[in-house]
């Protein structure tokens, strides 16, 4: 009979990453008054993450002293504590914390390839977020297209799109929704919206991706409309 202590192995881990003995590499996070030097173990980065391997391998991760310096400034301290703590003693704690950490924190396990967790975090996002996610659903549907292996993340937006669709024309990032999701919303047949509603909509959208558009379209000039043509 295989009998497992993992929980005293997570334990020496994470005790390993506070005191950072014998440390060999070096992740800049952050940027501005914000950054924050973590000192880590290249042993178990490296096995943990084929992100560092290559960024060991193809030069990303400088060399200086015997010390390897990795910089990633568009990663927050709070993300990166959630995601080295997953690293050095596979735990995971995502309670308490805002949406917008834990979506960060969904892109940071795609830069580190950390694959097991995508399902994980997107599940934990759906479950509990549904406000948040509906008032920042142009946001959910560009981190969604990130990645083919995003697939909640984008069967959640379409299904809720196709019954739903003033949920996203109501949220506050609407304009910034990419132009192709905005055509295969218009396309798709199933969508619970009439057209002219949805025209309505598309136009807000295209009058926010230049703001030289007369607020009211009466007042538009034939160049006007041929702009707006090549928007959409």
């Amino acid at each position: 009979m295989t009998t497992q202590f993992l929980p005293h192995l997570s334990r020496n881990f994470l005790k390993l990453l506070e005191d950072s003995k014998k440390h060999d590499f070096i992740i800049n996070i952050d940027k501005d008054i914000n950054k924050k030097e973590y000192r880590v173990h290249s042993i178990i980065i490296e096995t943990r993450s084929t992100y560092v391997q290559d960024a060991i391998s193809n030069g990303l991760a400088r060399k200086e002293n015997d010390i390897f310096i990795l910089e990633l400034p568009d990663i927050s301290v709070d993300v990166f504590d959630i995601l080295i703590s997953y690293i050095y003693g596979g735990i995971i704690d995502l309670d308490k914390k805002d949406a917008s950490d834990i979506l960060n924190l969904l892109i940071a396990c795609e830069i580190f390839k950390l694959k097991e967790l995508y399902d994980y975090i997107q599940d934990y996002l759906i479950n509990n977020y549904q406000d948040w996610l509906k008032q920042n659903f142009a946001l959910i549907q560009q981190v969604g297209s990130k990645t083919s292996e995003f697939t909640k993340l984008q069967d959640y937006w379409s299904t809720t799109i196709r019954k739903e669709p003033k949920i996203l024309f109501n949220a506050i990032d609407f304009t910034t929704v990419d132009k192709e999701a905005l055509l295969s919303i218009y396309k798709d047949e199933e969508l619970c919206m009439e057209e002219n509603e949805l025209w309505d909509r598309i136009i807000h959208w295209g009058k926010a991706q230049n703001t030289d558009f007369p607020e009211d379209i009466d007042k538009w000039t034939a160049k006007d409309f041929n702009i707006f043509q090549d928007i959409i």
